[in-house]
């Protein structure tokens, strides 16, 4: 049993293999109560690849490679799966980054010192 993160794996194309699926497709507002504020509404089903080198695949060269979002993030599991088979790792473009935690380190030397606290004001407590 293998547990695999979800992250970007419906934002990267199978195909040329980077993350360029985009939403493009509006559609008329599938909720009546709202439809009056919002006539259209992003449709997330459909997702276009916005890469150029995958464009020159497809027969006609001034169309996007659509895919169904459930569709490419199926075959991105797959992917997954196989490189956790193979190496035992996640591949690059489905892996989180490790962010450096912003919290300022006090030095050494600083940290020996006991510390005081200054009063702002004059006036004697």
């Amino acid at each position: 049993v293998y547990l695999i993160d979800e992250y970007k794996a419906s934002r990267c194309c199978p195909t040329c293999r980077n993350d360029s699926l985009r939403t493009f497709r509006r559609v008329p507002n599938p909720r009546p109560y709202q439809r009056e504020r919002y006539p259209t509404a992003v449709c997330h089903g459909l997702l276009k690849c916005s890469n150029l080198y995958c464009r020159p695949a497809m027969a006609a060269p001034d169309r996007y490679r659509l895919w169904n979002r459930n569709v490419a993030a199926c075959l991105n599991y797959m992917h997954i799966l196989r490189g956790l088979r193979c190496n035992g790792m996640v591949p690059h473009r489905f892996r989180r980054v490790a962010v450096a935690p912003t919290r300022r380190r006090r030095r050494v030397d600083d940290q020996e010192q006991p510390r005081t606290r200054r009063r702002t004001d004059d006036s004697p407590s």
